[in-house]
């Protein structure tokens, strides 16, 4: 009986270590049922250059996104908020599913700002989403959407939307509805200014990069009738526009108007290791004021013999012009 006793002890401790590593960490992205990375998608409303208009700094949402990944069961979704020489004081972060012919919010969760101006203040909110709430099974989309009330009475939205594969044992039926990544920025009275990686065109890499990557980037025209028309397009590495003054990093493309296709980067001009990849559009407005949609997108650089790494099978990531099985 002593040996089976030291025996069970022994199990009980050996289990300890793996509960305590199944804990996810939200901003490294390990420890998740499913391979994700940490996506920023940010709200800029700043006066514009030579003119009189508002400013009220940015709003982030950003989470380790199961993008394009299985899920099923119940999904953690552990978000960031984040406030850079913006004055609100209160909001709501919401958490949205969507498909054909349905859109629900699952979840509205209340928050309080106090963020000092000028200053950067975060604070994170959960949600275990049951992929049951989706209506149907096969490619749907989930979308997080931060609020912040304004001193001007207007409202200020930051959303990201991302697609997951849901097998809920329902029917299925895709929704191919923009199948891809998406940063928005949105103020009241004047619609949204989006930035997109089109993961339908080249998926978020698993792996790190090495030579010439090409990722495909849409920097367009919303579409909706009380959305704004694109003025600028900039893309960047490793920027930091929370200092003062702001850090531009490397600059890949800044021009007017809109942008639209691969965009070549050689990564040989960076160091090994992590970085992130910053688009912003532009729209300005009538008021004075320019509205931005932004969305940050990691990347690790491995040049030389470590380069190869091998990536995901792409049975486990399946996309929306993989016909059916």
């Amino acid at each position: 009986m002593r040996y089976l006793f030291v025996a069970l002890a022994a199990l009980l401790v050996l289990a300890l270590p793996s509960a305590v590593q199944a804990a996810p960490d939200p901003r490294t992205c390990v420890g998740y049922a499913e391979t994700r990375q940490f996506v920023d998608a940010q709200s800029w409303w700043m006066r514009t250059p030579g003119k009189t208009g508002t400013e009220f700094g940015h709003s982030h949402v950003g989470l380790c996104v199961p993008e394009r990944e299985m899920i099923s069961g119940t999904v953690p979704l552990d978000v960031r908020l984040m406030l850079h020489d913006n004055r609100a004081e209160s909001g709501s972060v919401r958490f949205v599913v969507k498909g054909d012919g349905y859109e629900k919010e699952l979840s509205r969760q209340s928050l309080s700002w106090a963020c000092p101006v000028p200053g950067t203040c975060e604070q994170w909110r959960s949600y275990l989403l049951p992929t049951s709430a989706f209506d149907y099974s096969g490619w749907q989309e989930i979308r997080i959407r931060a609020f912040t009330n304004e001193p001007d009475g207007k409202t200020m939205q930051a959303s990201m939307g991302f697609r997951v594969f849901v097998q809920n044992g329902k029917t299925r039926n895709d929704y191919t509805r923009k199948p891809w990544l998406r940063g928005k920025g949105w103020y009241s009275d004047n619609g949204y200014c989006e930035a997109t990686y089109r993961s339908d065109v080249t998926p978020l890499p698993d792996a790190a990069v090495s030579g010439t990557w090409s990722p495909y980037l849409q920097q367009v025209f919303h579409g909706a009738s009380d959305d704004l028309p694109v003025t600028r397009s900039g893309i960047r590495v490793d920027p930091d526009f929370h200092t003062n003054p702001p850090q531009e990093g490397t600059v890949l493309y800044d021009a007017p108007g809109e942008h639209l296709g691969p965009l070549p980067i050689d990564t040989l001009s960076f160091a090994y290791g992590r970085h992130r990849l910053h688009m912003r559009t532009d729209c300005d407005t009538p008021s004075g004021s320019t509205l931005s949609g932004i969305l940050v997108v990691p990347f690790d650089v491995a040049n030389g013999t470590r380069s190869h790494l091998h990536r995901k099978s792409r049975l486990l990531r399946p996309r929306p012009r993989r016909p059916s099985p």
